[in-house]
């Protein structure tokens, strides 16, 4: 019996079939966090700043020495393999015009080298599923940059590139 031999292409592309685990992130996944978010903005074509990424993980709450405890900010962040190859950054929120519960997903993004439908896909129902699970009739994709709003069947609602989808409307993962 021969063991076969793999390229490393060949190694990669079985990698790529590996559904992600979604999870909140968590405290050991700081520094794979800061440089996802890093990228994400550079291609929004935003500048990446170290006290920024600091304020946003403290918000987060895993530097309770500096945690505001009203801050519902919450990460998604998707793991293939023990490697982070997605995230989403959201915030529940509230319409003043109807009193509707909503989720504002400020950052949604799957790392360059990890772009295929299935992650994408997986991130945007575990967005899908937080929303429903807050009561949210809406959910707004507030960084538009990407193209995981389109997967959520997001609808153009102001020039300004926010758009909204409803979260009722399930992405297969």
């Amino acid at each position: 019996m021969t063991t076969p031999s793999y390229s490393r292409s060949s190694n990669r592309s079985a990698a790529a079939r590996i559904a992600p685990v979604l999870r909140p992130v968590t405290r050991e996944d700081f520094f794979p966090w800061v440089s996802l978010l890093a990228e994400s903005l550079e291609v929004s074509g935003l500048v990446y700043r170290d006290e920024i990424a600091l304020r946003i993980w403290q918000q987060l709450g895993h530097e309770s020495s500096t945690t505001n405890p009203a801050s519902q900010l919450e990460a998604i962040v998707a793991d293939r393999s023990g490697n982070l190859i997605g995230l989403a950054l959201m915030l529940p929120s509230i319409s003043l015009s109807t009193g509707a519960a909503a989720l504002d997903v400020h950052l949604a993004y799957v790392h360059r080298a990890a772009r295929d439908e299935a992650a994408a896909r997986a991130l945007v129902a575990a967005v899908q599923q937080r929303a429903r699970a807050i009561g949210a009739t809406k959910i707004r994709w507030l960084a538009a940059s990407d193209t995981l709003h389109q997967l959520a069947g997001a609808e153009p609602i102001s020039k300004s590139g926010i758009y909204e989808s409803d979260p009722a409307l399930d992405v297969e993962a």
